[in-house]
């Protein structure tokens, strides 16, 4: 019996690939193939270069495997009326992703994933063809979206089923509850995300444009033992926990070996805090030459002395990115737990010591925090400066489910049961006086960025 699992499109004002993968999603498909399951993947924001679209290209990629999504121009909802800003579906053309439905048999159940709450337009759409497609067709909603927003999801989505979990082996239950069961096992294919599902082997295709099949993400750790208060890590993951060093350094080895992949994204909400973490550089770096990794999620400062720094440089991390978050005195960090002001200036000296570059070194300073003000992220800013560490403002998301999300609530100038509110383009925790400023913050924090790579050139 055929399976048919799909990432959903991304409808904003703004997105890049970071290398997003789809990769609950990925972990389904595999664990269901390898019940003997025939599954098919469609990823809507894997758009290789080759495809023919308006542009008469894909998206371009850039370093390391990121890349810009392709785009299409779409209609605003009511909800965003007011902001001037285009707003855009990230992905596939719609008319490409019809014409691979429609070379599919008609699966006996579809499973959609999906990430950000304020997304959701992208599930509603692709929920929409599929049922347009194959009338009668059950369809399973899960994803980050379907757990944090479930009631929404339920009533809005147009699934089927919505689930408040990511367990395979219940998923399976579903699957068989359904009527559904494997009819000729195949054996095991490999214990890993099923990447293969969504790109060629580039090892006979040196040509392939093709985003992920340059890059892919990984986890070695699920869950994060930190309690931010912005964060929903504890309410989707609530124990933290590891796997083996042995197991991250072969799933490397295979994709490496078998598709000639050389970069990778580590997905951890808490990578440093593996208390074996000395342990793991030290096996990454057993892997040698040639492979880059990169931790685009943050990591946590108070863990990067000069031991952890040289491990990371001499195992080949090119992206390095800290949670700074933001700062109400020079000493402590209201809104998380992660660090004080001594264990970041300690983990920069370390970095600058180890040999990272501005160009591979970030950190991330939120903005829009309920209670905040304009000029605490400009302080914040000024001090990651001093640091000789460049600046990424990231603005606050309300979540369901966080320790902020009532606090959020009561500050927010629009209702937040709606998800589309949650947006970060809206800074909706913020008064409308402030977004003027926030405006030049934004500017504030390019130009930083900007003067201290360019001293160090």
């Amino acid at each position: 019996m055929e399976i048919l699992l799909i990432n959903p499109w991304i409808y904003d004002f703004a997105a890049f690939d970071m290398w997003a993968r789809p990769l609950g999603l990925l972990e389904i498909g595999a664990y269901l193939r390898n019940r003997g399951f025939r599954v098919h993947v469609l990823d809507c924001l894997n758009t290789p270069t080759s495809i023919p679209t308006k542009r008469k290209r894909g998206p371009v990629p850039k370093s390391y495997g990121t890349s810009k999504y392709y785009k299409e121009e779409v209609a605003r909802p009511f909800q965003y009326q007011h902001i001037q800003r285009r707003y855009s579906r990230y992905g596939i053309p719609i008319n490409l992703l019809k014409e691979q439905l429609l070379l599919l048999p008609r699966p006996a159940v579809v499973l959609v994933g999906s990430m950000m709450t304020y997304w959701y337009l992208g599930v509603q759409e692709v929920i929409r063809l599929v049922k347009q497609i194959w009338p009668g067709i059950f369809v399973i909603l899960g994803g980050i979206y379907a757990r944090l927003c479930y009631e929404h999801a339920k009533k809005s989505s147009g699934a089927d089923l919505v689930l408040t979990t990511k367990d395979p082996k219940y998923i399976e239950k579903i699957i068989n509850s359904l009527g559904i069961f494997p009819k000729d096992p195949m054996g095991l294919y490999h214990p890993y995300p099923a990447y293969d599902l969504l790109f060629h082997n580039v090892k006979s295709d040196q040509d392939s444009n093709d985003t992920y099949s340059k890059a892919i993400a990984i986890k070695t750790t699920m869950g994060c033992p930190l309690k931010c208060s912005y964060c929903a890590s504890k309410f989707l993951n609530p124990k933290f926990s590891i796997r083996y060093i042995n197991e991250v350094v072969e799933e490397v080895r295979f994709w490496n070996e078998t598709y000639g992949i050389e970069n990778y994204a580590f997905y951890d909400d808490a990578l440093l805090m593996r208390p074996d973490i000395v342990n793991f550089l030290n096996a990454l770096c057993s892997l040698g030459k040639g492979l880059s990794f990169h931790a685009p999620n943050g990591l946590h400062a108070k863990m990067i002395d000069k031991n952890i720094a040289g491990l990371l440089k001499q195992a080949g991390f090119k992206t390095i990115r800290i949670g700074l978050e933001t700062s109400r005195t020079k000493d402590k960090w209201d809104y998380d737990d992660k660090l004080k002001a001594k264990e970041l200036d300690r983990a920069v000296e370390s970095l600058h010591l180890a040999g990272f570059s501005p160009k591979e070194l970030g950190a991330y300073v939120l903005a829009g925090l309920p209670g905040q003000s304009p000029e605490e992220v400009k302080d914040t800013l000024a001090y990651s400066k001093d640091l000789g560490l460049p600046p990424y403002l990231a603005e606050y998301s309300p979540i369901p489910h966080t320790k902020l999300w009532e606090k959020a609530k009561l500050e927010s100038r629009y209702p937040l049961e709606e998800p589309l509110y949650h947006n970060n383009t809206l800074l909706p925790c913020w008064p409308e006086s402030y977004l003027e400023e926030f405006r030049g913050l934004r500017e504030l924090a390019l130009d930083i960025r900007r003067t201290l790579i360019k001293a160090y050139l």
